[in-house]
């Protein structure tokens, strides 16, 4: 059994989530919570770009990294 969790930091006007600046993102950011895991590691946070036209999650690199940089511009073209 696994049980998930997704937050919208967006939702509730936070500028900064976890290290990541929410203007960057406008309303693709969210995190995926997993709240308990029968046989894994419980409490684990993952930043996801979230593309709402086709419903698709992307793990985002650690913030303040070249990797996010590059990430985010991609994702605005």
């Amino acid at each position: 059994m696994v049980s998930l969790g997704i937050f919208n930091p967006v939702k509730y006007q936070l500028q900064n989530y976890l290290g990541y600046n929410m203007k960057d993102f406008g309303d693709n950011f969210r995190t995926i919570h997993i709240i308990k895991h029968r046989n894994g590691i419980p409490n684990v946070v993952k930043a996801m770009w979230f593309d709402g036209i086709g419903n698709k999650y992307e793990e985002l690199p650690k913030p303040g990294t070249p990797e996010l940089i590059e990430f985010i511009k991609q994702k605005k073209k």
